[in-house]
Protein backbone atom coordinates (compact mmCIF):
# COMPACT_ATOMS: atom_id res chain seq x y z
CA UNK A 1 0.00 0.00 0.00
CA UNK A 2 1.50 3.51 -0.93
CA UNK A 3 1.39 6.67 1.48
CA UNK A 4 1.68 9.55 0.31
CA UNK A 5 4.51 11.61 1.14
CA UNK A 6 7.08 8.36 1.09
CA UNK A 7 9.87 7.81 -1.34
CA UNK A 8 9.32 4.66 -3.41
CA UNK A 9 11.83 2.77 -5.18
CA UNK A 10 11.04 1.36 -8.61
CA UNK A 11 10.10 -2.23 -6.67
CA UNK A 12 7.90 -0.27 -4.16
CA UNK A 13 9.86 -0.67 -1.00
CA UNK A 14 9.92 2.01 1.63
CA UNK A 15 12.86 3.04 2.60
CA UNK A 16 14.30 3.64 -0.38
CA UNK A 17 17.82 1.99 -1.18
CA UNK A 18 19.28 5.07 -2.58
CA UNK A 19 18.15 7.12 -0.05
CA UNK A 20 19.16 4.81 2.77
CA UNK A 21 22.78 4.30 1.37
CA UNK A 22 23.03 8.43 1.08
CA UNK A 23 21.97 8.76 4.93
CA UNK A 24 24.64 6.02 5.67
CA UNK A 25 27.40 7.46 3.32
CA UNK A 26 26.49 11.20 5.02
CA UNK A 27 27.03 9.05 8.39
CA UNK A 28 30.10 8.00 7.29
CA UNK A 29 31.37 11.18 6.35
CA UNK A 30 30.99 12.54 9.97
CA UNK A 31 32.47 9.67 11.76
CA UNK A 32 35.58 10.31 8.84
CA UNK A 33 35.97 14.06 9.32
CA UNK A 34 35.09 14.11 12.96
CA UNK A 35 37.22 15.76 15.44
CA UNK A 36 36.62 14.50 18.52
CA UNK A 37 33.52 12.34 20.35
CA UNK A 38 31.45 10.45 18.67
CA UNK A 39 29.00 11.91 16.17
CA UNK A 40 25.35 11.87 17.31
CA UNK A 41 22.84 12.05 14.56
CA UNK A 42 19.12 12.28 14.94
CA UNK A 43 15.80 12.29 12.60
CA UNK A 44 12.91 13.40 12.99
CA UNK A 45 9.54 13.96 11.50
CA UNK A 46 5.74 13.39 12.12
CA UNK A 47 4.43 10.17 13.59
CA UNK A 48 4.34 8.05 11.17
CA UNK A 49 6.50 9.46 8.60
CA UNK A 50 8.76 6.33 8.59
CA UNK A 51 11.44 7.97 11.00
CA UNK A 52 12.15 3.99 12.54
CA UNK A 53 12.40 1.83 9.16
CA UNK A 54 14.80 4.64 7.80
CA UNK A 55 16.92 4.66 11.09
CA UNK A 56 16.53 0.90 11.37
CA UNK A 57 17.64 0.37 7.50
CA UNK A 58 20.36 2.98 7.61
CA UNK A 59 21.84 1.02 10.87
CA UNK A 60 21.45 -2.43 9.36
CA UNK A 61 23.65 -0.47 6.47
CA UNK A 62 26.05 1.07 8.20
CA UNK A 63 27.05 -2.15 10.36
CA UNK A 64 27.14 -4.16 7.35
CA UNK A 65 30.11 -1.63 6.88
CA UNK A 66 31.67 -2.70 10.14
CA UNK A 67 30.58 0.63 11.90
CA UNK A 68 28.79 1.04 15.48
CA UNK A 69 26.04 2.37 16.27
CA UNK A 70 23.57 2.40 18.65
CA UNK A 71 19.73 2.98 17.56
CA UNK A 72 18.03 5.35 20.48
CA UNK A 73 14.81 5.53 19.83
CA UNK A 74 12.74 8.21 21.91
CA UNK A 75 9.39 6.93 23.03
CA UNK A 76 11.41 6.16 26.25
CA UNK A 77 12.23 9.81 27.06
CA UNK A 78 8.54 11.31 26.05
CA UNK A 79 7.17 12.95 29.10
CA UNK A 80 3.86 11.85 30.79
CA UNK A 81 1.05 12.09 27.95
CA UNK A 82 -1.06 14.59 30.86
CA UNK A 83 2.71 17.15 30.23
CA UNK A 84 2.51 17.10 26.83
CA UNK A 85 -1.06 17.39 25.65
CA UNK A 86 -1.67 21.06 27.61
CA UNK A 87 -1.90 24.72 27.42
CA UNK A 88 -4.03 26.67 24.76
CA UNK A 89 -1.58 26.53 22.12
CA UNK A 90 -0.86 22.57 22.11
CA UNK A 91 1.31 22.35 19.13
CA UNK A 92 3.76 24.57 20.51
CA UNK A 93 3.27 23.07 24.18
CA UNK A 94 4.41 19.71 22.52
CA UNK A 95 7.16 21.44 21.18
CA UNK A 96 8.30 22.68 23.94
CA UNK A 97 7.72 19.38 26.75
CA UNK A 98 7.13 16.28 24.35
CA UNK A 99 10.13 14.61 25.47
CA UNK A 100 12.64 14.85 28.97
CA UNK A 101 15.75 16.34 26.60
CA UNK A 102 17.83 17.21 30.06
CA UNK A 103 17.66 13.77 31.12
CA UNK A 104 18.51 12.08 27.39
CA UNK A 105 21.31 14.26 27.31
CA UNK A 106 22.43 14.30 30.47
CA UNK A 107 22.02 10.05 31.09
CA UNK A 108 21.98 8.94 27.52
CA UNK A 109 23.63 11.20 24.59
CA UNK A 110 26.57 13.41 26.39
CA UNK A 111 28.01 9.43 27.89
CA UNK A 112 27.50 8.11 24.31
CA UNK A 113 29.35 10.78 23.02
CA UNK A 114 31.86 11.07 25.80
CA UNK A 115 32.47 7.27 26.16
CA UNK A 116 31.43 5.35 23.16
CA UNK A 117 28.84 3.70 25.92
CA UNK A 118 26.63 3.97 28.28
CA UNK A 119 24.93 2.03 31.21
CA UNK A 120 21.78 3.00 31.80
CA UNK A 121 20.22 0.40 35.11
CA UNK A 122 15.93 0.39 34.43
Amino acid sequence: MDRPGRSQSVTGGFPDAAVVAALATAARNLLRDRTGGTPVIGLSGIDGSGKTSIATAVTQHLQALGVRVALVPLDPWHTPRTARFLGSDPAAHFYRNAFRWTELFDQLIEPLRSNQSVDLTA
